[in-house]
């Protein structure tokens, strides 16, 4: 418990620049501006290491120290420690995964990491504890499934990502085209309700006959 203080602390600031990438690479490629997205993926992943290493390093090296805060019992302290130097030791990987997954998923493509991410994880670990740890029951062994995950995980990301970006030209000319057919609509739109104004503000009761069938047809090009 000590340690998992330590970790969740660090890996948040981990995960806000992951939303961060998310943010800016979807108002970005929203915009076709693949050039800012691929800056965007080298700053948040510089600062994010930077960091998380200025956290992490002082946790690691001064562990003894931090874990005294929470307990006084030196075997306590002693297992905090050991999880700090089998975990949070590597959590730094973790930048390599989520920050490309963050872009990911300002891209449009929020499946796949999610798919990498429960396999890299959740079902290799599980596969861990029933092989690697059930052969050497040490808590160090269960410990290292963790560090090992996140690289099977990074693996799997940048396969993914990989192919994204290389089919990022037709993805970006099916997206413009989509947006091109999205605006004349909205432009027709915007000129149906203009004109239904106006004849509503420029008529009397009697002439809504006129109108109504222009309104139907308002109405159809909004839900097409």
């Amino acid at each position: 418990t000590i340690a998992m203080n330590f970790e969740y602390f660090t890996y948040y600031v981990i995960t806000a620049f992951g939303q961060t990438a998310t943010t800016f690479t979807s108002q970005n490629y929203s915009a076709g501006q693949l050039r800012r997205c691929r800056k965007i993926l080298r700053i948040c992943l510089v600062f994010s290491i930077v960091s998380s290493l200025i956290l992490i390093e002082p946790l690691v090296i001064f562990r003894n120290f931090f874990a005294g805060f929470f307990s006084a019992d030196q075997t306590v302290i002693q297992n905090a420690c050991l999880r700090i130097l089998c975990i949070l030791f590597f959590e730094p990987l973790c930048n390599l995964y989520e920050i490309p997954a963050g872009v990911l998923r300002g891209t449009g493509h929020s499946l796949s990491p999610a798919i990498a991410a429960i396999i890299g994880t959740c079902c290799f670990r599980i596969i861990w504890i029933y092989t690697i740890f059930g052969e050497y029951c040490q808590l160090s062994v269960l410990y290292y499934a963790f560090p090992i995950s996140w690289i099977l995980t990074i693996v799997l990301i940048m396969i993914d990502f990989a192919i994204v970006i290389k089919n990022r030209q037709p993805l970006k000319q099916n997206f413009m085209l989509n947006c091109k057919e999205t605006m004349v609509k909205k432009k027709r739109i915007v000129i149906r309700i203009a004109f239904c104004d106006f004849a509503l503000w420029n008529s009397d009761h009697r002439n809504l006959g006129l109108v109504f069938p222009e309104f139907l047809f308002f109405w159809a090009e909004w839900n097409a």
